[in-house]
């Protein structure tokens, strides 16, 4: 999963996302919950061992609906989220929302300790929150504040 991970966030900086998010509709909630994250969390080597042998193809996705269709056309995947503790009917939406999550929590992560990264972003004409917000459209609003709610337990686990 890892792999996965690297795919998505491969996506989403090489195509910029602001392009990425352009090219959607906002995020519909994925009922994530606590437990999913503490699941996801507690059970991401053995997630990212079994996704992995499922070798689902992502790379060539242009939106985040395309990558979302991918996932839900491997019936497996459900199989092994629902396994792991992912609740709900829609896992594998909560699976994205997820991955999409731990860039939005690892980019903003960056930003909030790294006064370098900022003056990037600036050089670069944005700032801060203008490229954050640019999050909206790939995590629900809702999501997005279960996500920073358990920051520190993803920063936790995926900054080592």
């Amino acid at each position: 999963m890892k792999k996965l991970i690297t795919i998505i966030t491969a996506v989403l900086m090489s195509l910029s996302v602001t392009a990425f998010a352009q090219k959607i509709e906002p995020a519909k909630e994925s009922g994530l919950t606590d437990k999913d994250i503490k699941a996801f969390v507690e059970n991401y080597e053995k997630l990212n061992e079994e996704i992995m042998e499922l070798n689902i193809s992502i790379e060539d996705s242009d939106t985040p609906a395309m990558m979302l269709e991918k996932l839900k056309a491997n019936k497996q995947l459900d199989t092994i989220l629902k396994n792991n503790g992912i609740s709900g009917g829609d896992r594998p939406r909560k699976f994205l929302t997820l991955i999409f999550g731990m860039s939005y929590l690892n980019v903003k992560d960056t930003l909030d300790t790294n006064p370098e990264a900022i003056k990037q972003l600036e050089q670069a004409g944005t700032t801060k929150e203008a490229f954050l917000a640019q999050f909206d459209a790939l995590i629900a609003k809702k999501d997005k504040a279960i996500l920073e709610k358990n920051m520190s337990v993803f920063i936790e686990k995926f900054k080592k």
